[in-house]
């Protein structure tokens, strides 16, 4: 048995501990290269190589987008795979800085029509229903304790209009365990609550709150009774001003907010 055999065959034969130990201080680089070698440490290494997937689309390379569209062919063709993925987090730089100031762009990746058939055929073969009248609903998240909703503070392509995340943002404060949150809520011309019913977050501890100005911190913090810690952060957009985005914060109003946070 030549030298290389023998030490692929010592990796194998090493404890399962020693082992994992040692492949969770390699880098996904080295991940790859172990799965390259042969069946028997393919078997071990593939694991840690999908088990944290981390892509960045840098802005320098708008054209060379992450290998998105490769790994779904992939999990298509070996589905036991999706089982080793527990965190996905898909990054991005591709803004661009213009006469008209900061500006976040949206990257497209193309797409083949020939390359559709299998994906097409894969949701097909679960026998989804087509009807929205079935009495299904979405998950609860009933054990989801952080979230993490934030936008940087800066101009968008939207940024100006008046559509606002408000409506998508709020129903967080319903999630029954949630105890951890930073959300970056936009100021809309009327705030209202998901439903007639008010959240109770009774869970919720930590609260990080951007973009929302002072005028609706009242209805915020009325809710989240049980907070031990808020941080709060706003800036002031020279290129939109209106009744929220005013360069002068109002004190008194936001004292008050403060008063009722302290006696709840």
């Amino acid at each position: 048995m030549g030298p290389k055999r023998q030490g692929e065959s010592s990796l194998i034969r090493c404890p399962a501990d020693i082992l994992h130990m040692v492949l969770k201080m390699l880098s996904v680089t080295e991940h790859r290269t172990l799965c390259l070698v042969n069946q028997d440490i393919r078997a071990i290494a593939e694991p840690f190589l999908y088990s944290k997937i981390q892509w960045t689309w840098q802005k320098d390379r708008p054209d060379s987008p992450p290998p998105i569209t490769q790994l779904l062919r992939t999990l298509l063709s070996r589905p036991q795979l999706a089982g080793y993925i527990t965190n996905v987090r898909l990054d991005g730089y591709t803004y661009r800085i213009d006469r008209t100031g900061f500006r976040w762009t949206i990257p497209q990746i193309p797409i083949p029509n020939d390359e559709l058939d299998k994906p097409i055929a894969f949701i097909q073969r679960m026998g989804l229903p087509y009807t929205i009248c079935e009495d299904y609903g979405l998950p609860n998240f009933g054990r989801l304790q952080d979230v993490s909703f934030l936008v940087p503070q800066g101009r968008d392509e939207a940024w100006d209009r008046k559509i606002k995340n408000t409506a998508d943002v709020l129903p967080f404060f319903y999630l029954p365990n949630v105890q951890r949150m930073s959300a970056s809520i936009q100021n809309p011309d009327e705030f209202r609550w998901s439903i007639s019913r008010l959240p109770d977050p009774a869970k919720l501890v930590s609260l990080h709150l951007t973009h929302v100005r002072e005028g609706y911190l009242r209805e915020l913090l009325a809710v989240t009774k049980k907070l031990r810690t808020l941080r709060w952060e706003w800036y002031f957009d020279y290129g939109v001003e209106d009744q929220f985005t005013t360069p002068i914060i109002d004190l008194p109003r936001l004292l008050l907010r403060f008063q009722l946070f302290e006696i709840l």
